[in-house]
């Protein structure tokens, strides 16, 4: 009685073994351990679109007698559809990835999902499902000295931070490459001109008299459309890579209220009464300080298209602005909704600001109040 325990539990294991066994994905459909099929890569680009591939069968310890007969290749899995064979020597069979055309002709990227039946020596077969993901040839983007993708750069910038990186497959079968180039959606590409060193890496690079303000003629609102374009004639991938030209604009606005019972003497940049640029007079009066050489200009802009500007904090039209009006190192008989335009020299630096009287709190009187809001920067 025993010794049938002890054989059906034995029985019961084996059966649950076996159940395990074929629950195993990507398993050979035979349960007499026939052996594996193996596959030599699991990636390629869009432009191995006729390489080779090798498939290798091992045989088990159980039965190391078998040998790898015929290949059969069917185009996905499961229920794949039968798409062609592979030439078999020994135990390793070859085929290539032009069976799955059209796959490749339409430049799509993805995975590709295939069915291998290797019929073997003993009369069995296995079947295995395989996945080979596919990628494009190359990439191409603009970056900065971090080595950040940039999607805007401000106009005007310093010049030598940028540059258009390409980077190639090392192997993209003899393709030809072009890098060409459009301004704003509506434009035409055209070529760049720009020469290839047949590397895996090409660095096109926006400094010096070739910045991208330069060499493409762009400005404030325009959009630069890059396109590096490889071509075998039989495979063709474009990879593309836009960037923004916008303004450079001032920091966030700030605030001072300045009176005889307030503040009498203010720096914009250490906001406090240390090296005074603007100094308060009764009444009603910002006057700029002859150390701090500052000078202002009213604004002639109506109401709306002064708000529209501060908010804004346009580094490029504040310059105008102030370029355009009469300068005036005093503020007298300042109002509410009063702008203006400013201009000062730091370190060697030229600053650009907006100044704008928000209120006058008891105006005319003894204690009265100038509440101001400012903003200023400088360019890159």
């Amino acid at each position: 009685m025993k010794k049938n325990s002890i054989k059906y539990l034995i029985y019961i294991f084996s059966i649950q073994f076996l159940l395990v066994s074929c629950n195993e994905n990507e398993t050979a459909v035979d349960f007499n351990f026939t052996g594996n099929i193996s596959l030599s890569t699991s990636s390629i680009t869009l432009f191995d679109d006729d390489s080779d591939v090798t498939l290798t069968f091992s045989p088990t310890e159980v039965k190391p007698d078998v040998t790898l007969q015929s290949v059969d290749i069917l185009k996905g899995f499961p229920n794949g559809t039968a798409t062609g064979t592979a030439t078999v020597t020994g135990n390793t069979a070859i085929f290539s990835t032009s069976i799955f055309k059209p796959f490749f002709s339409k430049d799509r990227t993805g995975n590709l999902e295939f069915e291998v039946i290797a019929n073997l020596s003993d009369g069995t077969s296995l079947s295995k499902g395989f996945t080979i993901s596919v990628s494009r040839a190359g990439s191409i983007s603009i970056e900065g000295t971090d080595a950040a993708t940039l999607t805007k750069i401000p106009y005007q910038s310093p010049d030598s931070i940028y540059v258009v990186m390409i980077n190639n497959s090392v192997d993209h079968k003899n393709a030809t490459e072009l890098l060409e180039w459009k301004k704003n959606k509506m434009g035409s590409y055209v070529t760049d001109g720009f020469t290839f060193n047949n590397s895996a890496n090409d660095t096109l690079k926006l400094m010096n008299s070739n910045t991208i303000f330069d060499r493409y003629s762009a400005t404030i609102g325009d959009t630069i459309y890059l396109r590096y374009i490889l071509d075998n004639s039989i495979t063709k991938d474009t990879l593309s890579s836009k960037i923004a030209i916008v303004s450079q604009l001032m920091g966030d606005s700030k605030t001072v209220t300045m009176g005889s019972n307030d503040a009498i003497s203010y720096n914009f940049i250490s906001r406090d009464a240390s090296n005074p640029e603007i100094t308060y007079e009764f009444p009603r009066t910002i006057k700029g300080t002859a150390s701090s050489g500052i000078m202002f200009v009213k604004s002639s802009l109506t109401t709306t298209e002064n708000e529209t500007l501060f908010d804004s904090g346009d580094l490029f039209d504040t310059k105008n602005q102030f370029d355009s009006g009469t300068k005036t190192t005093d503020l007298s008989n300042v109002d509410t909704n009063d702008y203006y335009s400013y201009s000062v020299e730091r370190d060697g630096k030229t600053y650009y600001g907006l100044l704008k009287i928000v209120s006058l709190i008891d105006p005319d009187k003894t204690f009265e109040k100038i509440n101001i809001e400012f903003k200023e920067g400088k360019f890159l």
